[in-house]
């Protein structure tokens, strides 16, 4: 799945795992995946991949959460997008979701 701004709230896979597409010259170097009270993952990012975390809980299916890519320069703006987890079953959401953060 590729993500860029939705207007539609798209599925991921309880245990998602990431893959940042930045424009040149761009990069983030924090991820947090929120919900509507606390903040579940906070990690720093090495290179362009976000691997869920073994030590973190699977996210709640059907439940809405929030991925916040903090940029590593000041300059560049934070992106934020909204996405609902479900589980894992046959024409689940992949697993592997690409996300086009160019400018």
């Amino acid at each position: 799945m590729l993500m860029r701004g939705l207007d539609t709230l798209p599925s991921v896979a309880i245990r998602p795992n990431f893959v940042i597409i930045a424009s040149p010259g761009q990069s983030f170097e924090r991820v947090r995946v929120k919900d509507a009270t606390r903040t579940l993952v906070d990690a720093e990012l090495h290179g362009a991949r976000f691997d869920w975390p073994s030590s973190a809980p699977p996210l709640e299916d059907g439940s809405i959460y929030r991925l916040v890519l903090v940029p590593g320069r000041g300059d560049d703006r934070t992106l934020k997008l909204s996405f609902r987890a479900a589980a894992d079953s046959l024409g689940a959401p992949q697993t592997i979701v690409l996300i086009h953060a160019g400018r």
